[in-house]
Order: structure tokens, then sequence, then C-alpha cells
């Protein structure tokens, strides 16, 4: 994915990211946290872009977009 967008993605630290998320808007809905901004981080591994991949991805998006032009005209 990071090479596809270019930027860098962070993979969840937890198994279950969805299931974290829910139950951190039920603490925060319930005053058991005040703001979700003080609720843990648990981010995994941060993966970088690689430039020549992305690069690929760029011109495949163009050749797409070229090719989509002609078969819509």
């Amino acid at each position: 994915m990071s090479n596809a967008i270019g930027r860098p993605v962070a993979a969840s630290g937890v198994p279950e990211a969805s299931e974290r998320g829910s139950v951190l808007l039920a603490l925060e809905a319930l005053g058991i946290i005040p703001d979700l901004e003080q609720a843990p981080g648990f981010i995994g591994a941060v993966y970088e872009p690689v430039p020549r991949i992305h690069l690929r991805y760029r011109e495949a998006i163009a050749r797409q977009k070229e090719l989509y032009e002609k078969l819509v005209k």
C-alpha cells in the first residue's frame, strides 16, 4: 500500500484494530477517557514507500487514465 500511495503506512500493533476503535469510542462516550487523544497508540511497523516502485504505480495510473479516456471518447 505504501508503494501505491507514495506515503508511509503504519500497521496496527493490535490484532483487532476495529474492535479497539469501538472500545475507545465507548470509553470516551462513558467519560472514562476524556479524549481519544489520550488513548495509548498501538502502532506497529511503519512501512516507507520505495521510490522506484512508487514510480511504477504512478506510470501504471497514467496508462490506465489514458486507456480509460480512449474507451470513453
